[in-house]
């Protein structure tokens, strides 16, 4: 079962990347990306920032959940090449304006 957020709510996704399976290297990829599939189709990016020392591995993206359903999530990164993705789920707002 996906994770919850509720709409308009800003969502922190955090990685540590590792040039090993074993996951002992912290590394900095060349390129990273992250992208963001709304649910009604659209894709979207967020900028990855560092979330910590140089060479740590740790990186971000920030990004406020602007619609609800099933939202799906995607790192990339080139040198060394790394996919990591999943979804969350975004419950609508119980409020009227």
């Amino acid at each position: 079962m996906p994770k919850t957020f509720y709409e308009d709510q800003k969502v922190i996704w955090e990685i540590t990347f590792y040039s090993d399976q074993k996951k002992k290297f912290p590394v900095d990829p060349d390129t990273i990306e992250f992208h963001l599939k709304k649910p009604d189709g659209t894709t979207d990016e967020a900028i990855p920032a560092a979330n910590g020392e140089v060479g740590s591995g740790k990186w971000k993206a920030e990004y406020v959940l602007d619609q609800y359903g099933t939202w799906e999530w995607r790192w990339f990164t080139d040198d060394p090449r790394i996919v990591a993705q999943g979804e969350i789920w975004v419950v609508k707002d119980n409020v009227d304006d």
